[in-house]
């Protein structure tokens, strides 16, 4: 017996939207995405505690602003959609983006850290004290949080609009 194949999108996001406008993505498929978020937030969950911070109200305020961008995206996200197929096409685009900002956040720390490794040490010193501590990294989780939501809510214009336009050229 043959294994059937998933077809997730992983990181291309023209073809998840192409997808999503002339309604390919089946229900199956947004069920895998569903999982696959779901296995990510059990990873993190999971992975030890570490927040980072020297005082546990920086951990609350980075908590608070994660959630007020996510809620204002997400409410956003469903008037944009104007209540057609939301949670499949929630789920399937933020799991895509989520991943995309991953790497490429991931790749922007890889490359801070060669430059700091490379750079002298009186250089490396002063953009240590100026890249760590709380500050810094309550406003790097609010640059990923905002990223998420500009490249969400355009995805989400972007199918409405090129959905109105498919139908409109099939007519």
């Amino acid at each position: 017996m043959a294994l059937k194949q998933i077809t997730l999108i992983w990181i291309r996001i023209k073809e998840l939207e192409r997808r999503l406008i002339t309604n390919k993505l089946s229900e199956k498929t947004g069920l895998h995405y569903l999982l696959a978020h779901i296995v990510v937030a059990l990873i993190f969950i999971y992975l030890p505690e570490f927040s980072g911070y020297t005082s546990e109200w920086y951990y609350f305020a980075e908590f608070l602003v994660v959630l007020i961008i996510l809620i204002i995206t997400l409410k956003t996200a469903f008037s944009i959609n104007k209540e057609r197929d939301f949670l499949k096409r929630a789920i399937s685009l933020s799991f895509v983006i989520g991943l995309r900002l991953l790497i490429f956040f991931t790749l922007l720390h890889l490359l801070y850290k060669i430059i700091m490794f490379i750079i002298p040490v009186d250089l490396f010193v002063f953009f240590n004290n100026f890249t760590t501590g709380d500050i810094p990294n309550l406003l790097f989780t609010f640059i990923i949080s905002l990223s998420f939501y500009f490249l969400l809510t355009r995805a989400f214009k972007r199918i409405n609009l090129d959905q109105g336009e498919f139908r409109a050229s099939n007519i």
